[in-house]
């Protein structure tokens, strides 16, 4: 019986090949449809979530009060982590990273002769960063990373990129080893696995926030200096503690801003599962 109704099935889509074309074609551009929907939602829908405390971590935006509407941008001055540190007990953690940083990396080889590589995926993190956010340590120290400016913690693709595929499988014989980066040298810390990049802070080389502020004094010091690409982020220890913060901000800004600007400028708590798909904040 089987076998018959496959015969005639065969005999239908020999006498009708434009019909079974198009019916095939359609089923299989569906099929490919779906799938491909499938795979952006869920792509969407797990940015970040892969980090223990997600649920758990805000970014702090900029709040700008104008004539007609409150605005906010995500990204906010150097001073911010430091200044939250000291000044809100009750925050779990707080962190900055300054993100999308270019670098010359150079390493000297056994024989003598330099290899240069560049880079366009580093960022500069605290001392805190690993703390608040959580990446699968392949080698090193695993406590105070970043803590000191002569650091630099790499992720795997940038560790075979720079020493082949020796090292692989036993990264511990990277830690220590010295790279000069933007002709300052630094010490390999830590070897990550590769960031996924379903995330809204991409790189593969983490540089100390304390190099970054010993080469810009000035700049790191500077409140009213709002560059793109700088982030601070807050652990909460539960989401009732997001009021609380939130109502201490504007006495915080009279604090660190003169009294015009303080009028006008606050911070506000973004949930970590919110800041890639609300885009006025990016």
């Amino acid at each position: 019986m089987l076998k018959n109704y496959i015969v005639t099935t065969i005999r239908n889509f020999r006498r009708n090949k434009g019909n079974t074309f198009i019916n095939v074609a359609g089923l299989a551009l569906a099929i490919a449809c779906c799938s491909f929907i499938y795979a952006f939602v869920k792509h969407e829908y797990t940015f970040d979530n892969f980090h223990t405390n997600a649920d758990r971590i805000y970014r702090v935006v900029g709040q700008y009060k104008g004539t007609d509407e409150t605005t906010h941008q995500g990204y906010v001055s150097f001073p911010l982590a430091k200044a939250l540190r000291n000044d809100f007990t009750d925050l779990e953690n707080v962190t900055q990273v300054f993100n999308r940083q270019y670098a010359i990396v150079k390493i000297e080889r056994a024989s003598g002769a330099y290899d240069l590589f560049d880079e366009d995926e580093m960022a500069y993190a605290d001392e805190h960063y690993l703390q608040v956010f959580d990446y699968p340590l392949l080698a090193g120290y695993g406590t105070n990373l970043l803590a000191s400016p002569d650091q630099v913690i790499l992720t795997r693709e940038l560790a075979d990129k720079y020493f082949g595929n020796h090292y692989k499988g036993n990264y511990s014989e990277l830690i220590g080893k010295t790279l000069v980066i933007n002709k300052n040298p630094y010490q390999i810390s830590a070897i990550l696995e590769d960031i996924p990049r379903n995330t809204n802070i991409t790189f593969k080389m983490l540089l100390p926030f304390k190099a970054f502020e010993k080469e810009n004094p000035e700049w790191a010091a500077n409140w009213y200096n709002t560059t793109s690409d700088s982030y601070a982020f807050v652990t909460l220890s539960n989401h009732h503690a997001q009021a609380n913060i939130e109502t201490q901000f504007q006495s915080f800004a009279k604090k660190y801003f003169n009294e015009e600007t303080a009028s006008k400028r606050s911070y506000a708590l973004q949930p970590l599962s919110e800041v890639y798909s609300i885009s006025i904040c990016l």
